[in-house]
C-alpha cells in the first residue's frame, strides 16, 4: 500500500486550491482527515474540486477540528495539528492502485488514434471533465493576434516566435501579474483550440508520480504551467528552454564535420530510453519522437560521470495516445504522415502501438552515430530489418545491433522488447567505461557545444 499527500491551501479570496500530489512511504504517512462530502471527489488519480470551497473560517493558529467550514465535512482518522505557521492544511490519502480507465465500449474499433472525432469524443468522456483540472482557463473570447496578449490577469508583453509545427506555432514571452515579477515563458499557440496536449501532460505526470517514478525522469518531460482555450484557439503555457533541441547538437557537429563522441551518444541514448520507458509505463504513447522535440538543458542538469541526469526535455505531446483510454487490445494501423520516423510496422502495412516511440527513439540515437536520418531495409538472408548503415566501429557494435535488431524487428504488438533489460545493459556499459576516458568525451562536447549559435 502507498500513501500519498495533497496539500490544500487557502487562497487570498478564501478559496480552496489544490497543490501537487506527492508520494509519501508508509513509515511517513501523518494521520489526517478524508473527504467524505460531496463537494470533492476523491478517485484513483485526484482530489478533484467540482465546486470553490469558503476556506476563510481557517486561521494560521486555528484548531482545525474547531474551524471546519459547514459545506466541508471531514471525519477525523486520528487526532492532528495543522502546521501553525502557514494556512495549509495537510490532506493526506491512501491511493488504491492505478485501474486503467476505459471510455469507449470495448466491441467499438479503434484503428486511428490520430482521428479528431475520436479525440474529442475521449475529452467529452473524460470524468471528471477536463475544465476541472488545476490551471484549465475556458474563456468566451477570441484570441486576438497582437504585440501584447491577456492571458485571464496576466498580460503577456515582449512576444516573438521560437519554434513552429505543423500544428502549432511556439512563442517566447514575459507574462506578468500586477503585484509580480514578469515570468519569461514559452506559449504554445494553435488554431483551433487543441486541449489534447494539457490532458496528456497532467495525466502523465500523475500518473508518474503514483507509480513512483525518480523526479530525476518526471523532470524530462516539459513543465506544464497552464492551459487557456479560447473561442478560435488555445494557448499552452510551458517552461521556456533555450539551449537548443537534439538536431540542433547533430547540426553543429555536422556544420564542423565533427563526430559526437561515444560516451555522449551511449549517456543521452540512456536518458532518453529511461524517459519513454517512463512514458510507456503509464500507458501512454508519446507518438512523435523525433532530435527536435528533445530539448537541451543548461550544463547544471546534464550530464556527469555518475550519471546523465535531466539532461534532455521531451517536448510535443499534441500527437500522444492514451492506451488507457481505449479498448483493451487496440492496434493502430494509419501511419504518422512523419517523413523519416514511420516505423517498421508502418512502411509495411502492419499493426502497431508502442513501436512508433521505438523506432523514433532509435532514429534519434542512430542520427548522433551517424549525423544523418535512419534508413532501413529488409535483410535478404536473415529476412530482418536492419539499419542502411552499421553502427561505426568507435561505438559498442555489440549494443548497438542488438538495439536495432529489438526495435526494428519486434514481433507483435503482444511481445514487445523488455525496455529494462536494454537499459540496464547500457547502463553497464557507460559505467564500464574508463572514468578518464568519459570524463575527456565530456569535456570535449561541453567546450564544443559553446561555440554553438
Amino acid at each position: 500500500k502507498q500513501w500519498y499527500q495533497r496539500r490544500v491551501r487557502a487562497d487570498e479570496s478564501g478559496n480552496m486550491v489544490l497543490g501537487n500530489l506527492t508520494r509519501k512511504s508508509e513509515t511517513a504517512f501523518i494521520p489526517g482527515f478524508a473527504i467524505k462530502s460531496d463537494n470533492c471527489q476523491l478517485t484513483e488519480r485526484n482530489l478533484q474540486m467540482t465546486e470553490r470551497i469558503s476556506m476563510s473560517a481557517f486561521e494560521d493558529t486555528a484548531e482545525l477540528d474547531d474551524h471546519v467550514p459547514e459545506m466541508l465535512t471531514i471525519e477525523t482518522k486520528e487526532a492532528f495539528q495543522p502546521d501553525r505557521t502557514c494556512r495549509d492544511i495537510i490532506l493526506d490519502m491512501s491511493i488504491l492502485p492505478r485501474v486503467p480507465r476505459q471510455s469507449l465500449a470495448p466491441t467499438d474499433p479503434v484503428t486511428d488514434p490520430y482521428d479528431q472525432n475520436l479525440i474529442e469524443r475521449l475529452i467529452q468522456s473524460l470524468d471528471p471533465p477536463l475544465c476541472y483540472k488545476v490551471n484549465f482557463n475556458q474563456h468566451d473570447t477570441e484570441l486576438r493576434k497582437a504585440q501584447v496578449i491577456q492571458l485571464g490577469p496576466q498580460t503577456v508583453r515582449n512576444i516573438r516566435m521560437v519554434g513552429e509545427g505543423a500544428f502549432a506555432k511556439v512563442y517566447s514571452g514575459e507574462c506578468s501579474q500586477e503585484g509580480n515579477e514578469p515570468v519569461t515563458s514559452a506559449f504554445k499557440i494553435s488554431y483551433p483550440p487543441a486541449s489534447w496536449e494539457f490532458y496528456i501532460l497532467r495525466e502523465l505526470k500523475d500518473r508518474m508520480v503514483q507509480d513512483g517514478v525518480e523526479v530525476e525522469i518526471i523532470d524530462m518531460i516539459l513543465p506544464l504551467k497552464a492551459i487557456h482555450v479560447f473561442t478560435n484557439a488555445s494557448v499552452l503555457v510551458t517552461n521556456l528552454f533555450t539551449e537548443g533541441s537534439l538536431l540542433d547538437m547533430i547540426n553543429h557537429y555536422v556544420r564542423y564535420r565533427r563526430v559526437i563522441p561515444h560516451v555522449v551518444i551511449c549517456t543521452y541514448a540512456l536518458d532518453m530510453l529511461r524517459c519513454i520507458h517512463a512514458i510507456h509505463s503509464t500507458g501512454i504513447i508519446h507518438g512523435d519522437v523525433k532530435p527536435d522535440n528533445w530539448l537541451l538543458r543548461d550544463k547544471e542538469h546534464t550530464m556527469t560521470l555518475s550519471r546523465m541526469s535531466k539532461s534532455v526535455v521531451l517536448i510535443d505531446f499534441g500527437r500522444s495516445i492514451d492506451m488507457e483510454l481505449l479498448p483493451a487490445g487496440s492496434q493502430f494501423t494509419v501511419s504518422c504522415h512523419t517523413e523519416q520516423f514511420e516505423c517498421v510496422e508502418m512502411q509495411n502495412g502492419r499493426p502497431w502501438t508502442y513501436q512508433v516511440d521505438y523506432y523514433g527513439l532509435l532514429s534519434c540515437i542512430h542520427m548522433m552515430i551517424h549525423n544523418e536520418y535512419m534508413s532501413v531495409m529488409q535483410d535478404k538472408g536473415s529476412g530482418k530489418w536492419v539499419p542502411t548503415k552499421k553502427p561505426h566501429r568507435r561505438v559498442d557494435r555489440e549494443f548497438f545491433e542488438m538495439l536495432y535488431d529489438k526495435f526494428l524487428n519486434v514481433p507483435d504488438c503482444n511481445h514487445l522488447p523488455d525496455l529494462e533489460v536494454i537499459i540496464d545493459s547500457l547502463d553497464r556499459l557507460v559505467k564500464g567505461m574508463p572514468t578518464r576516458s568519459r570524463a575527456q568525451g565530456l569535456m570535449e562536447h561541453y567546450q564544443f557545444m559553446e561555440k554553438m549559435e
